[in-house]
């Protein structure tokens, strides 16, 4: 594994320090996990979801994700935790999903038994600011009654007005993250295909400079690299993406993909 992936622990800077002190440690290696709020057939998907997660603690790796507690978020985002503590988790979750995440269960879709019918209006919709879970829980006594998980297990939680600010905030936090920091997609559905495909759209249009890697288990991304290769080779996106798109079949090798020239 590069070097580039130590990620010390940052120390308070001393306000009475003279300018000749040392410089600010570099900011924390960041990855940002596209996934899904199930857990699929396969029990080979939560195994990566776990075995991501052993990975990223192995490199005092943050995790930035999408502040689900079922299904392969929850698998993913639990046992980091359990490693490393809350401080290792950051999720940012949409106001809309917060009832939907809470009322689900077992890793099933709970959005069509939503009750109003327009959680997907209000994913766009802008609202309030962006606040943590506390200000949701209340209860303060580390269960998951709240409408939200607790940070006990499944770590810090943001929760934002929109689906468009969860993006933003995710992309804002990988492009200002240490060396290594980037994407990487785990198992999911059309949400994890939706944030994957505009990372990479973002790159192209020089917004940051971070790589992406899709993590395939049993060859569930076959399908999708294998269309990346056509549009590469049809002229419809440039060769050079090539360089920024990987596939690997483990967490260790995910890490590697986006250390190696992974931009700042």
């Amino acid at each position: 594994m590069s070097k580039k992936l130590n990620n010390p622990k940052a120390t308070t800077p001393n306000p009475t320090s003279s300018s000749s002190s040392k410089p600010s440690p570099p900011p924390p290696t960041r990855i940002c996990v596209f996934c899904s709020a199930t857990t699929g057939r396969s029990p080979s998907h939560l195994a990566a979801a776990r075995e991501l997660a052993e990975t990223l603690h192995a490199h005092h790796v943050t995790l930035i994700y999408g502040g689900g507690s079922n299904g392969m978020m929850g698998e993913l985002a639990k046992t980091l935790v359990r490693l490393a503590g809350k401080d290792a988790v950051l999720g940012i979750i949409p106001e809309a999903i917060v009832g939907v995440e809470r009322a689900s269960s077992g890793g099933t879709d709970a959005r069509n038994g939503a009750s109003g019918g327009g959680w997907i209006h209000k994913l766009h919709k802008r609202g309030s600011k962006a606040r943590s879970s506390a200000s949701l829980n209340n209860d303060g006594d580390g269960s998951e009654e709240g409408p939200v998980a607790s940070e006990a297990t499944c770590g810090k939680i943001l929760i934002v007005p929109d689906l468009a600010h969860r993006k933003k905030e995710m992309a804002r936090l990988i492009a200002t993250g240490g060396p290594g920091s980037g994407f990487i997609a785990l198992s999911g559905g059309f949400g994890t295909m939706d944030e994957m495909m505009e990372v990479v759209t973002l790159h192209q249009f020089g917004v940051h400079k971070r790589k992406v890697c899709f993590y395939n288990v049993e060859g569930y991304w076959d399908g999708v690299t294998a269309w990346i290769g056509r549009a590469i080779e049809a002229g419809f996106v440039r060769r050079g993406m090539g360089e920024v798109v990987g596939v690997e079949k483990s967490g260790e090798a995910c890490l590697r993909w986006l250390a190696d020239g992974a931009g700042g």
